[in-house]
């Protein structure tokens, strides 16, 4: 009973005690936070960073209605830790702070002042402990008043990664100054060698404050980005109904690239005065210019600036958004016209991968004069070749796309218009085509290609082809020839490598109306029909070339080529042939009937009044009856009865064959092979032989003078095997 009462007594005693304290504490506070009690306890509390100072002081007073004010202050105070994470010295350090007591507990309620002027403050972050997530948020100064502050670091070094950053801060907060808040920063990062080295510089000045929103934001940045470039922006944001209102603009000067300048200026922006508040809106426009990087060739330059304007708006609820991009560029003018607009749609969480991301692309570029594209390319690799370098007219390419690029599929759609005209040229075609890219964003994507082409109108010269003169080589004027480098002559060729990206194509080719084709071999152009599908890879094509009808010089005579109609096929070994040629030749009309494939073509021969075939032949090549005919040509004629019969010439053989005088046919039935024996104007003589085993000959005999002639020959025995021999030929007769 007595142990009771003593131990009832204690706790007495001790709770009396305690409230005693307490109550000396909420009445005089500085009995307890002095100078002395704080040199004792912060080495102890702050034992981490092992401080040190010159002079630390510390006040605390009661100032009424359970407020304390408390104030610390120091000189040359040095913290650092052992890890060697932290390591600062500051020559002043000071801080004054009000606090409030209640049975709630402490509230604090004013941060009147406070003065940091640091020496120099080292921050290695790569030995710095994680947090581990309690006790580590900072304190809530929601609804503390706060008075003045400043900071100033003379030298700040941070490394992070490996790579050491120098830098400054300079900070004030002053209700009293004008503007109320200042604050300069910069961070370089610490340069080798002559690396150039990256950093920013940065200039604050506004009236923002824990106990309201800003009224005004003005910031200045420039950054330096090392060997990629530099960046100057400039934001003036004011107060506004609806949030914020402002301008400003930014710059971008790289130092190597194709874009070597890019700004953003006349920047209009509405920004939500409470960020996070269901909803907010905010919006920006701003007009931008891009400087792409000439190619050092001034007529191959196609952009050389590039400006429009851009619009951002998005609206955020909770942590959901919706942001809407688009950029319009300015209408390009020059020899050129070209315009492109882009734009994009954007809904998602923050902190997760955007839900929705729906992109499309617009453009297009008009060449109103095709001839200054053709005196532009002219001696490039891209140079536009015969005949269509003397057309001229206007030519107009579009393109556009939408979908996500994330997705397994993005489509493209291409569209070319030209209305193309010459002396007796014609090209006006519209031309569409669909492009499909599966998985666009992996480095194993496809692209397939089905395309339309409508010829609409077309006329072309071909190029002069006189089977009189011999032929001879002559050198492309690009190709450059002379000794290799040393270096080069040992050198394993260069073998072209695949393409990168597989691409398919399906092309269907059709003709509104028929192309017509001038050529001296023929007397009238000639009409050609086109209406074909084409596919690569493999390579294939299938549909019908349609010649309709024109006139023609055959056999020395004008004949007239009704209709001539192959039919390509990729799953043939050959093209099926149909066509009707009328020939006139004295008191008869010859209807030649071509049938059968284009390698191997059946002739069939009718005329009116009817005649034997051998009468026909006659007729046709020598132009005369068989009673009229010497042994020579009797022979030629059989013949060419039998070769005809046993499909020996291929189609563009026949079309020679017909366009040329001829001197002698032989044809040996046992080996099925034909010999021809052409004469040309000026002396020339052409033999031509070929058999159904893929053996070609060419022979061509010119006179030079007399007792003298050159003779070439050209044979082919398969797609492995072809030689040519030359022989100049002396001869006299004793």
């Amino acid at each position: 009973m007595r142990a009771l009462k003593a131990a009832a007594l204690t706790l007495s005693l001790a709770a009396a005690a305690a409230l005693a304290a307490a109550t000396a504490y909420l009445l005089a506070p500085g009995l307890f936070l002095n100078s002395r009690s704080a040199a004792f306890l912060f080495p102890r509390l702050a034992a981490e960073y092992r401080p040190r100072w010159k002079r630390l002081s510390m006040t605390a007073r009661a100032i009424g209605r359970g407020r304390h004010r408390y104030a610390l202050a120091a000189s040359d105070l040095c913290l650092a830790d052992a890890r060697g994470s932290f390591d600062a010295c500051f020559d002043e350090l000071e801080l004054s702070v009000t606090a409030a007591f209640s049975r709630r507990g402490v509230r604090l309620e004013d941060v009147e002042q406070v003065l940091a002027l640091g020496r120099a403050v080292r921050v290695d972050l790569d030995r710095r402990i994680p947090a581990s997530g309690r006790g580590s948020a900072a304190p809530s100064l929601k609804g503390v008043r706060i008075g003045r502050v400043r900071v100033e670091l003379a030298a700040i070094e941070a490394v992070k990664g490996g790579t050491t950053y120098d830098g400054r801060l300079k900070a004030a907060l002053d209700p009293d100054a004008r503007p109320p808040l200042r604050a300069a920063a910069a961070l370089r990062e610490r340069g080798k060698g002559k690396a150039a080295a990256r950093g920013f510089e940065a200039l604050l000045l506004s009236d923002a404050s824990p106990r309201s929103a800003p009224t005004f934001i003005d910031a200045d940045v420039r950054a330096d980005l090392g060997p990629r470039g530099k960046v100057d922006a400039v934001l003036r944001l004011r107060r506004a109904a609806n949030g914020y209102e402002g301008k400003g603009r930014a710059e971008f000067l790289a130092k190597t690239g194709t874009v070597r300048r890019a700004s953003l200026s006349d920047c209009r922006a509405v920004l939500p005065a409470r960020p996070g508040r269901a909803p907010s809106e905010g919006s920006l426009d701003c007009r931008f210019a891009l400087s792409p990087l000439r190619t050092g060739q001034a007529r191959l330059d196609a952009l050389g600036r590039l400006a429009g304007s851009l619009t951002l708006d998005g609206r955020m609820r909770g942590d959901a958004y919706r942001v809407r991009l688009s950029a319009v560029f300015d209408p390009l003018r020059d020899w050129y016209e070209a315009g492109l607009k882009l734009a994009a749609e954007i809904e998602g969480r923050r902190g997760r991968p955007a839900r929705r991301l729906d992109a499309s692309a617009e453009g297009t570029i008009k060449a109103p004069r095709f001839e200054e594209l053709v005196a532009r390319l002219k001696d490039t690799k891209y140079a536009v070749p015969a005949p269509f370098h003397t057309l001229k007219g206007p030519m107009t390419l579009t393109a556009s796309s939408r979908g996500d690029p994330r997705a397994e599929e993005l489509k493209a759609r291409l569209d070319l218009t030209a209305d193309l005209a010459g002396e007796r040229q014609r090209l006006a075609l519209n031309a569409g085509a669909d492009v499909l890219v599966v998985r666009p964003l992996e480095p194993r994507r496809t692209v397939s290609v089905e395309a339309d082409v409508l010829i609409k109108e077309a006329a072309f010269e071909l190029p002069r082809l006189d089977v009189a003169r011999p032929p001879r080589l002559a050198y492309d004027p690009r190709i450059r020839t002379g000794p290799a480098p040393e270096e080069l002559r040992d050198a394993p060729t260069a073998r072209p490598g695949r393409p990168n990206v597989p691409v398919s194509a399906r092309v269907a080719v059709r003709t509104g109306k028929p192309i017509l084709l001038f050529s001296n071999l023929a007397k009238d152009p000639v009409p050609v029909a086109l209406d074909l599908r084409l596919a690569h890879p493999p390579p294939s094509a299938a549909g019908t070339v349609g010649v309709r009808s024109f006139g023609v010089e055959l056999f020395r005579r004008h004949a007239v080529v009704d209709h001539l109609n192959v039919r390509v096929s990729s799953r043939a070994k050959d093209s099926a042939l149909e066509g009707l040629i009328v020939y006139k030749a004295h008191d008869a009309v010859i209807n030649i009937l071509l049938l059968g494939t284009a390698e191997r073509p059946r002739v069939e021969l009718t005329s009116v009044p009817p005649l034997k075939r051998e009468d026909i032949l006659a007729l046709l090549i020598f132009g005369k009856s068989p009673a009229d005919l010497d042994p020579d040509e009797s022979a030629s004629v059989g013949n060419t009865q039998t070769a005809l019969q046993s499909r020996a010439f291929g189609l563009a053989s026949l079309l020679l064959f017909g366009a040329t005088p001829i001197e002698r046919v032989a044809y040996d039935p046992a080996t099925r092979s034909v010999s021809v024996k052409l004469r040309l104007p000026g002396g020339a003589r052409v033999q031509l032989g070929s058999d159904f085993d893929g053996t070609r000959e060419l022979r061509l005999r010119q006179p030079l003078a007399p007792h003298w002639a050159i003779q070439s020959e050209l044979s082919e025995q398969g797609a492995q095997s072809r030689f040519g021999t030359t022989f100049l030929e002396w001869f006299n007769r004793y």
